[in-house]
């Protein structure tokens, strides 16, 4: 295996968790606004605990292939 090869290897991962974090944050970018914490009507306490957990799993997700 050549020097490149064995680098693009190891960092694959590593590179599309922040490419996964980089698509959902431009996504997001689009429809969250001041509106989101102030909302009426209120937004469903579910909504924020969906936020929360994929946050975390995406932080994991980049912090474990490191």
């Amino acid at each position: 295996m050549t020097r490149i090869a064995a680098a693009l290897d190891r960092y694959f991962y590593f590179f599309m968790s922040l490419a996964i974090a980089a698509v959902v944050a431009y996504g997001f970018s689009h429809t969250v606004d001041k509106r989101l914490l102030h909302a009426v009507p209120a937004r469903p306490a579910i909504l924020y605990l969906h936020a929360a957990v994929f946050s975390g799993w995406v932080i994991f997700l980049i912090f474990s292939r490191r």
